[in-house]
């Protein structure tokens, strides 16, 4: 598993701050008074624990036939075959919606038929993304 350990600490303590500032709101004994249905509360802290526990998986996995790009809501698969290159480019991704970062960068998988497919989920600084775009094409076997 190739995986962005700062990327995965921030979004996983914004999360936590989530779920903890909610978990306080909900036990606060002066909004007892108002007429808001539980269900809210358990619905939220639910999707936010879903994701808490989908935190260990979030990365790109490389198997033996497959490369599997896990985000935090679903799981891409592409063959191994498809895969052409792997390279990094300036981040852009949930983070900074429609810009692009000058500072961080994020991996993406060039596919056979020409599609570029974005890996925001493994990104970092210049050179950590540099060295896990090398341990990618090394598991890929692929030309440094």
């Amino acid at each position: 598993m190739i995986r962005a350990p700062g990327y995965l600490a921030l979004c996983v303590g914004v999360q936590l701050a989530f779920l903890l500032v909610s978990i306080g709101a909900f036990l606060d004994p002066a909004l007892d008074d108002t007429r808001d249905p539980d269900w809210m509360f358990w619905a939220w802290a639910g999707a936010l624990a879903g994701l808490l526990l989908r935190a260990p998986f979030v990365g790109l996995r490389i198997t033996d036939d497959r490369v599997m790009r896990r985000g935090w809501v679903r799981t891409r698969t592409y063959l191994l075959g498809d895969v052409k290159t792997v390279a990094s480019q300036s981040y852009s991704g949930n983070l900074n919606r429609g810009s692009r970062s000058k500072r961080f960068r994020m991996l993406y998988l060039k596919l056979s038929n020409g599609r570029i497919v974005d890996v925001p989920e493994v990104t970092g600084r210049k050179r950590t993304t540099l060295d896990r775009v090398a341990v990618a094409r090394s598991r890929l076997d692929m030309d440094l």
